[in-house]
């Protein structure tokens, strides 16, 4: 019996490291499932039917966010990212956060910002209006009260987005994205 265990012990070695080798090779034989790439999301202003993009597409810290005309530009694109309450917001072009109310004392304009997981770079998705709607408003996480809007209720092109008192009435702080559709009922 002990010359027994002692011959598994010294092939069992061997022919566990022959197996893990076989196995590395025919796993790497194997391609890597692609990764899944995140959606890109273009939010559309209900009231005047323009979408919400990083001015000019501008690649700084504290570059406006604004209303123009659809182009499909990665500058009006924008991932959502979760977070334990709620989302960030982040621009395609720059990787860089939506944020609002910390730069700005007087009107809480809406700028891009490096992500750092502020309370002012975290918004709540609402849904707005009766169902079947498309229509939602982001409320900032730090500003409980205050979601993004059009300033002034503008229709002009460049009009820059900022957080005003939430309003489910109010046009101009009401979205719509192709990418996300109805939500259930």
């Amino acid at each position: 019996m002990f010359v027994g265990s002692s011959v598994r012990r010294r092939f069992a070695w061997p022919l566990r490291a022959l197996l893990a080798a076989t196995l590395a090779v025919v796993a790497a034989s194997y391609p890597a499932a692609p990764a899944r790439a995140a959606t890109q999301y273009q939010f559309i202003t209900v009231h005047s039917g323009m979408c919400v993009e990083v001015g000019w597409g501008g690649l700084n810290d504290g570059d406006l966010v604004n209303q123009y005309p659809c182009h499909g530009g990665a500058n009006q694109k924008w991932f959502l990212e979760n977070q334990p309450d709620g989302f960030q917001i982040r621009a395609v072009h720059t990787g860089k956060c939506l944020e609002a109310g910390r730069r700005h004392l007087v009107v809480k304009l809406a700028y891009q910002e490096q992500c750092t997981g502020t309370p002012f770079q975290r918004w709540l998705l609402i849904e707005v209006g009766e169902w079947p709607t498309n229509r939602f408003t982001f409320r900032n996480v730090h500003h409980s009260g205050e979601c993004l809007g059009i300033y002034n209720n503008s229709q002009s092109e460049w009009a820059v987005a900022a957080l005003l008192p939430c309003s489910h009435t109010a046009p101009n702080q009401h979205l719509t994205s192709p990418e996300i559709g109805y939500f259930p009922g």
